[in-house]
């Protein structure tokens, strides 16, 4: 969907999130979360992560 994009990849502020098209940000351009992508982006890697040791302890 967003493969021409440059800023695909990079995180930041992208407009379009929470099933608005104005109004709401997410973390990134393409995520898993957003558009059914190949793998999540860093932002919810590192959120999955935290939760998974919160409740598993960190990996050692």
């Amino acid at each position: 969907m967003f493969s021409p994009a440059p800023e695909r990849r990079k995180v930041g502020a992208f407009e379009g999130a929470n099933y608005e098209a104005t109004g709401y940000y997410r973390p990134a351009m393409q995520c898993l979360m957003f558009d059914r992508s190949d793998a999540f982006c860093p932002v919810c890697q590192d959120g999955i992560g935290t939760i998974i040791d919160l409740y598993a302890g960190p990996a050692k």
